[in-house]
């Protein structure tokens, strides 16, 4: 567990602090072979602003300032360092590159289902731990270099179409039951949460605007006590998935 301010070590992980489990790193086998990527919810990561001499002085001073209350409203760019808020269930060590969910400020606080616009403004960012600035038990502040990013809206042009039957089977009755939707545009976006503790979501889209019938699956997110985690790919409803998810629309 992390459990003081020293900035020296490589890597970044914390215990839960409920039951002191280690979380779990994203590994695209948690989910069926329609995801090509598997990367980091931004419930345990955000980026909050470009490193300077006067954020870096904020950081010595008062660190809570930068990881609360600091949040970039345009996207990242390539070849280019940030600082970033984490905690747990995230966990890296130096140099590691991986994946994360990167959204506007607007739906870092309130969710897609509050400002569904924003699905266009948000994307998939790869990126390398390069050095921890503060660490105490609940969040430590990390400069990172992103790699490439990837816009939300170009998820089902990037990745090949996927046809797996298994994958639309969590779509099952007791989840839909307890799911809410919004439709904006191409996209619909489901999900479901219990007290924020624990949470799943689908983000379809639709090849035409304001369709009846979203036709691909294009990302998934999941949090819990040890993971915060986000999987994408290109997956194409059947006919009878199509269904399914129609009929959830209309009840």
């Amino acid at each position: 567990m992390i459990s003081s301010n020293n900035a020296e070590d490589d890597g970044i992980q914390f215990e839960c602090r409920t039951c002191h489990e280690e979380p779990h790193k994203p590994c695209q086998d948690d989910l069926s072979a329609w995801a090509k990527l598997c990367g980091y919810d931004n419930s345990c990561i955000h980026l909050c602003q470009e490193p300077d001499e006067r954020a870096q002085e904020t950081i010595r001073i008062n660190p809570a300032l930068i990881a609360r209350h600091q949040f970039i409203d345009t996207a990242p760019e390539a070849g280019k360092s940030y600082i970033a808020c984490v905690s747990h269930p995230f966990i890296a060590q130096k140099a590691e590159p991986f994946w994360f969910l990167f959204q506007p400020p607007f739906t870092l606080e309130n969710g897609w289902e509050e400002n569904p616009e924003e699905i266009y403004y948000s994307h998939l960012v790869h990126a390398v731990l390069d050095r921890v600035l503060h660490r105490d038990k609940h969040f430590a502040l990390i400069i990172v270099t992103v790699q490439e990013l990837m816009s939300i809206s170009a998820i089902h042009e990037l990745f090949p179409e996927t046809t797996d039957a298994s994958v639309f089977a969590k779509f099952d009755d007791e989840f839909a039951r307890r799911a809410a939707w919004v439709r904006w545009l191409n996209y619909v976006y489901v999900y479901w949460n219990l007290e924020s503790d624990v949470g799943v979501w689908w983000l379809f889209r639709q090849d035409q605007p304001l369709a009846h019938e979203p036709a691909r699956l294009v990302l998934q997110g999941h949090w819990g006590w040890h993971d915060a985690l986000i999987w994408a790919g290109n997956h194409r409803l059947s006919e009878a998935e199509a269904a399914h998810l129609h009929a959830f629309m209309l009840r």
